[in-house]
């Protein structure tokens, strides 16, 4: 018989390559001659208990292994979350909360078995208050911890909180690491459509068409992007295109990048007006598209739902290709701005509320004055990092708007909480990072 590492490595490889059959006979034979090699109970248990879960004797013989590798006192965390999903697929989670338990309070700090317990005890059952307990330690230990963010989303749908949803379920989007980021889309959509953010719900769901591989809610995304879609257009709501939308959540999906402002609105207009002359007559009305509105600097209905963007890349040249490119950095702005109006991220309890309020309106001295009050008021809810990231976005938006007088003034704010961050480093690698942030920072509101 060949080693113990030997079979092993060769049921692993078999495993790598989904050859069940070798995978199987090669972890049997191991734990023929090794009964307790935790590895190969997991790995046995894994695939009895999803791939082979309907072949007789199989279920039941994966969750004996599951639980042999358990009594072994194996500390991978991956047999217990194997174990409490085998029992859940067959409508046990019960009863394994209490070997899931047991792990959670030999290994505390283990955010996988919490994350576990929370899903059993709130997502599949109704211990709402135990589960919710139960994920919030798992992100106290690993902040983003996406599949915890998503569990912790869906927890606080079942209570209607929808704020608390759309913020958790948007962490495990951003997390780069939840394992369903289809589901995470899909009920930030839902808890959108609940809070009546008609346009930011569409957006989400629209992402989970695209990220949703094996098609699990093919027929509920697309009745609900084509419903949504209807009542917007009917109600002459602005919309982004599918394409542009498709680069506006992949944006939100690797978390706001720090970036140099978007070209001003009257300097694309002219740019525009001048590529006129110079692209094939189906550019024409995607040049018109973005002339009008960055002159205007709105989006305007009659616009919706329109990609100058998409339609320049096809027929615009060299030229009409990086204007379409500038645009879309124009565009996003205009349109946050535009959600911001109608459909508040935010309520009259969230930090910040009155300036948010204010910017959206355009009423960015009101929007300045409060950034600048509420940071010495409420230093509990306006950590500088918040005055840092929205002085910078701020700022960055009235460049666009062709107000750079206004700009540095909302650079200078954020300089002010770049630079308290910097206080606050405890290393030096930290530190000079953070030092790094307010340069840049100075040298935006010295342009």
């Amino acid at each position: 018989m060949p080693p113990p590492a030997e079979l092993w490595a060769a049921a692993d490889a078999a495993w790598a390559r989904r050859d069940v059959d070798a995978t199987l006979r090669l972890v049997d034979e191991l734990l023929a001659h090794s009964p307790t090699h935790l590895d190969a109970l997991n790995l046995s248990g894994f695939v009895r208990t999803t791939v082979l879960a309907d072949s007789p004797g199989a279920w039941e013989q994966g969750v004996a292994h599951l639980e042999r590798a358990l009594d072994a006192n194996t500390t991978d965390s991956r047999v217990i979350a194997n174990y409490a999903e085998a029992l859940a697929r067959r409508g046990r989670g019960a009863a394994a909360v209490s070997r899931v338990t047991a792990w959670t309070d030999k290994h505390p700090t283990d955010a996988v078995a919490l994350n576990v317990l929370g899903w059993l005890l709130a997502v599949v059952g109704d211990d709402l208050v135990a589960g919710k307990a139960a994920l919030e330690r798992a992100v106290r230990t690993h902040y983003r911890f996406g599949d915890a963010r998503l569990n912790l989303g869906r927890v606080f749908m079942k209570l209607r909180d929808w704020p608390s949803a759309i913020e958790q379920l948007t962490l495990a989007i951003q997390s780069g690491n939840c394992w369903r980021p289809h589901e995470a889309w899909t009920r930030l959509g839902e808890a959108l459509v609940a809070r009546g953010q008609l346009r930011r719900a569409l957006g989400a769901f629209r992402r989970a068409q695209e990220v949703d591989a094996k098609g699990e809610y093919t027929r509920q995304l697309f009745d609900a992007v084509n419903a949504l879609t209807h009542v917007l257009h009917q109600h002459r709501r602005f919309i982004l295109h599918v394409f542009d939308e498709t680069a506006r959540n992949k944006e939100l999906e690797a978390g706001r990048a720090r970036r140099s402002p978007p070209e001003p609105l009257a300097v694309l207009a002219e740019r525009a007006r001048d590529l006129r002359s110079h692209v094939g007559e189906q550019a024409l009305t995607a040049l018109e598209c973005i002339e009008e509105q960055a002159s205007q600097r709105a989006l305007l209905p009659r616009w919706s739902d329109q990609s100058p963007t998409f339609d320049l890349e096809q027929h615009g040249g060299d030229e009409g290709r990086a204007l379409g490119l500038a645009w879309r950095g124009a565009l996003f702005e205009l349109y946050e701005e535009l959600l911001e109006r109608e459909e508040p991220a935010f309520d009259d309890t969230t930090p910040l509320s009155a300036a948010r309020k204010a910017m959206a309106e355009r009423r960015w001295d009101d929007a300045l004055t409060e950034l600048r009050v509420n940071r010495g008021a409420h230093p509990e809810s306006l950590h500088p990092e918040v005055v840092f990231d929205l002085g910078e976005r701020w700022g960055d938006r009235l460049v666009c708007f062709g107000e750079p007088a206004r700009a540095r003034d909302f650079y200078a704010a954020a300089e002010w909480g770049a630079q308290v961050l910097a206080s606050w480093s405890t290393s030096g690698a930290e530190g000079l990072a953070r030092m790094a942030e307010v340069e840049r920072l100075k040298q935006k509101r010295q342009a």
